[in-house]
């Protein structure tokens, strides 16, 4: 039980609160959310650790090198947000999946 309290602190639950106003199920649905978190964070570390790995690696000749370097380019670019998704893009998925897109009307000023 005392993990469970530390976890919780580390992550900026008031330990006054967690004893006083979270009910059992609370504080175990919390843990349980903050431990998958830190999983899947070492998770990805451990991907990217990978993949540095391999893209740093000595090459035997200039070309494979490049495209070692392009791959690292493009895995890093997958993990930038403002890279990965594009208004249109989005727009034509949700499309895709039947979802209706509304684009406001502007108001016209009198």
């Amino acid at each position: 039980m005392a993990e469970i309290f530390q976890t919780l602190v580390e992550v900026g639950h008031d330990i006054h609160r967690i004893r006083n106003e979270y009910t059992i199920d609370q504080v175990y649905l919390f843990y349980e959310k903050t431990k998958k978190l830190e999983m899947e964070r070492d998770r990805m570390n451990a991907i990217i650790f990978a993949k540095a790995v391999y893209c740093m690696s000595p090459s035997d000749n200039q070309q494979a090198a490049n495209a070692k370097n392009r791959d690292w380019k493009q895995f890093m670019d997958k993990l930038d947000f403002d890279k990965l998704t594009k208004p249109k893009d989005l727009k034509k998925s949700f499309a895709i999946a039947g979802i209706p897109i509304i684009t406001p009307k502007k108001k016209q000023v009198k």
